[in-house]
């Protein structure tokens, strides 16, 4: 602090509302801003046409200021001044949703400290619903929510949280069928592979809630959605979202699975989507099942997932490629091909073989989708690969700790990926809390 710049440290990640006391000679112009680091040895404020900052006008005198329509995500806080001011006090009023946790001891101190971490993650995005993160933008995602939601089943034992951010979803206007990209949001732009996971959201609600009516509520536009795909389907398989821009096909922050945005992508067909598809469709059995209707897709998953295995399945290396037209090979598109049952039996065990084997040639799995990967090797054997998953965590989200995360990033390269946009909190990377549940001994 020097009278015209002060910064602020938290002592860690919080989300509120700002608030400051301020004394000024005269009427000032301040501009606060906020960040999750300071690894430039200040606030990175303005990001890549993003400005992460506010500007506020406090008349001579002490000025007590509290914003309650601005709801920050931040651990450092910085003001800076036209001229010489005391600031007084600076912080967040926190913003949090009310719930409770459940107590969990784990054994492991590492482990614990990983557990907690996670769940605070989760409750930094919770607030009007489910976000992806506090800091950047506090959109829903569907990809990022599932994990969120997944966890806090576990976690806090709560569902109506995770019901009305699925309320939200399910009524989303989109035009076209397709869900929109976040929500709320009236943008064209769409995630093909996010209203697949949409599938699996619904269901895991229902699952560890046991309340059937949400999706007895929602199941015609859960099967209308379905059925759009189905539509698309070419010789027992799906091509990819081509040659419109309002659609991308992203399925992950990994090398070759980004997908191009605002492209009119050539036709292709790929090994995700198709497998995506076929959970969803596993998916949408399980909720007809639960809500007193037929099971229909059983003959249609068989010939799907066999097909994915014929066109995608590369002999000589034992495991799947993404793209009917390269050789790119992914965790995350083999782990689906596990999931879904295109690779079952030895080619399962060979896939998870590869996965866990030292230099293998495969894309990583990001943050977001590691819990895939991980579900494959569980659903393969889970004696013999829980703790290649529980030392995984371990490798990965203590590095995070090391590097002084008090909650968990957006992808491994922290605040330097997306050209210096990289979340330091972010919901979907929360999964472990997921994982000690099922795999570690608990109270």
């Amino acid at each position: 602090a020097n009278g015209l710049s002060y910064l602020f440290d938290l002592g860690r990640e919080e989300a509120g509302y700002p608030e400051l006391v301020v004394y000024a000679p005269r009427e000032t112009k301040l501009r606060l801003s906020w960040g999750e680091h300071i690894a430039d040895g200040a606030v990175r404020s303005e990001i890549q046409g993003r400005d992460f900052s506010v500007h506020i006008t406090v008349p001579a005198g002490e000025t007590e200021f509290t914003s309650l329509f601005l709801r920050f995500g931040a651990r450092y806080l910085q003001i800076d001044s036209e001229q010489n001011v005391q600031v007084l006090r600076c912080g967040l009023r926190v913003a949090e949703y009310p719930h409770s946790r459940k107590k969990v001891v784990l054994p492991v101190p590492l482990r614990q400290k990983i557990y907690d971490t996670c769940v605070r993650t989760l409750e930094l995005c919770m607030h009007d619903h489910y976000e992806d993160c506090p800091w950047r933008e506090q959109a829903m995602y569907i990809l990022d929510s599932r994990n969120q939601m997944l966890c806090g089943y576990f976690a806090f034992g709560e569902f109506s949280f995770a019901r009305a951010s699925l309320e939200l979803i399910c009524n989303d206007p989109c035009v076209g069928g397709y869900k929109s990209i976040c929500f709320p949001t009236d943008f064209a732009l769409k995630i093909p592979s996010f209203s697949l996971h949409w599938f699996t959201q619904m269901r895991e609600y229902l699952q560890y809630s046991g309340d059937t009516t949400l999706a007895e509520k929602y199941y015609d536009k859960l099967q209308a959605l379905l059925d759009l795909f189905a539509a698309r389907e070419e010789d027992g398989l799906l091509p990819n979202f081509y040659g419109d821009k309002t659609f991308w096909n992203f399925y992950e922050w990994s090398d070759g699975l980004e997908g191009k945005i605002f492209s009119e992508e050539k036709k292709n067909f790929d090994l995700l989507l198709n497998c995506l598809f076929s959970i969803a469709m596993q998916q949408t059995d399980a909720i007809r099942t639960a809500i007193g209707k037929q099971a229909r897709y059983e003959k249609k998953i068989a010939a799907m997932n066999a097909k994915i295995h014929d066109v995608f399945f590369v002999a000589g290396r034992g495991i799947y490629r993404d793209f009917i037209d390269t050789e790119h090979y992914s965790e995350f598109g083999n782990a689906l091909a596990v999931l879904c049952g295109a690779a079952s039996g030895e080619f399962a065990q060979a896939v998870c073989e590869c996965i866990v084997g030292k230099g293998n040639e495969l894309v990583s799995a990001s943050l977001s989708t590691t819990s895939f990967v991980y579900d494959a090797l569980l659903k393969t054997d889970k004696d013999r690969y829980a703790e290649f998953v529980l030392e995984d965590i371990d490798k990965k989200y203590g590095y995070m700790l090391q590097k002084g995360a008090t909650s968990f990033w957006e992808t491994l390269e922290g605040e330097r990926d997306f050209g210096g946009a990289g979340s330091l909190c972010h919901g979907w990377s929360a999964m472990p809390v997921y994982y000690y549940h099922i795999l570690c001994q608990s109270k």
